[in-house]
């Protein structure tokens, strides 16, 4: 069975998608607490955080471009290098 496309599922479905995202992002936040919590300080734990919620987020924007170039059938190309075949 196909997942449905945010498209697909509406607002509803867009709204489910950033719920999901923001409960992931909290299990990372929670995730580094636990493991480094008692050897940094708080602004250095802080930075970390935000730096790594940030990166999660431009990996998500990014999966979520690649998803919707594959949707429509393309693939996607950079300049100077020929697209990807199979």
């Amino acid at each position: 069975m196909a997942a449905a496309t945010g498209s697909e599922l509406g607002a509803g479905g867009a709204l489910g998608q950033r719920r999901a995202a923001g409960i992931f992002g909290a299990i990372i936040t929670a995730a580094i607490i636990a493991a480094v919590g008692d050897h940094l300080p708080t602004l250095a734990l802080a930075v970390l955080v935000v730096v790594t919620l940030v990166v999660y987020w431009v990996a998500e924007v990014y999966a979520e471009l690649l998803g919707e170039h594959v949707e429509r059938g393309q693939l996607p190309t950079w300049p100077g290098r020929p697209p990807f075949r199979t």
